[in-house]
């Protein structure tokens, strides 16, 4: 009896503890401050399907995270007519729970995006909360595997534009799910990645406009605002 009552305590013990570590917290960012040197990495490049360079002066923080996308400045020497702007974190993880509250903005042509992604491959590898601004009472949901477009547009509730939501990324070894405001969109257990992704925000014009629509420039300059980032196992 004794030994059954120990080995009960210890099962309970046992399962207290993966509980609490199924629920580690690894990352949560209230942009109180921004800090580039252990947590976030600003990008300055761009990619042949963005009409846009991305412009680390382009990223402001003061309690938000702030995105612009703008035409380029007349006097600056580049290919491109616009201006936007990335940042990714500087750590990558490998599954878990990705929150995160954000307000995207409203125009055609326009993509903001919150999504994992694995940077050095020949093959794409990322998962997708893309917020096209042609359409604000949509959202994108996407995970590339070999260069595999796995997309779909999904109705929400609300214009994505007008307030802050929680979007948020559940990845697990046998599955992927999309939510919004902790309801669920959308759920898969095919082509799951495998390799450790960070996790980036941007905002850019696309040349597809057969997906995101012509450029409506009077929406320029647009703001992408995230106001907090949460990351758990």
């Amino acid at each position: 009896m004794r030994n059954l009552t120990f080995f009960s305590v210890w099962m309970i013990l046992c399962s207290c503890s993966l509980q609490k570590d199924h629920n580690k917290i690894l990352l949560k960012e209230d942009f109180s401050r921004l800090d580039t040197i252990k947590t976030w990495l600003i990008k300055s490049h761009t990619f042949a399907n963005n009409l846009a360079v991305f412009n680390p002066d382009n990223i402001q923080n003061n309690n938000l995270l702030e995105l612009k996308l703008h035409q380029k400045d007349s006097s600056k020497t580049s290919s491109k007519s616009y201006e936007g702007a990335e940042i990714r974190t500087r750590r990558k993880y490998k599954y878990g729970n990705f929150k995160v509250l954000l307000k995207a903005p409203k125009g055609s042509g326009i993509v903001s995006g919150f999504f994992l992604y694995f940077p050095h491959s020949s093959k794409f590898k990322e998962i997708d909360f893309e917020f096209l601004g042609k359409d604000t009472c949509k959202v994108y949901l996407n995970h590339w595997t070999n260069r595999k477009d796995n997309g779909k547009a999904i109705d929400i509730p609300f214009s994505f534009q007008n307030e802050f939501h929680e979007y948020h990324l559940e990845w697990r070894k046998n599955f992927i799910a999309w939510y919004v405001d902790d309801k669920e969109l959308y759920r898969t257990q095919n082509f799951i990645p495998r390799r450790s992704m960070h996790v980036v925000f941007n905002i850019w014009i696309s040349k597809h406009e057969s997906w995101v629509g012509k450029l409506d420039e009077s929406a320029l300059p647009a703001i992408f605002q995230i106001k907090h980032v949460e990351i758990s196992k």
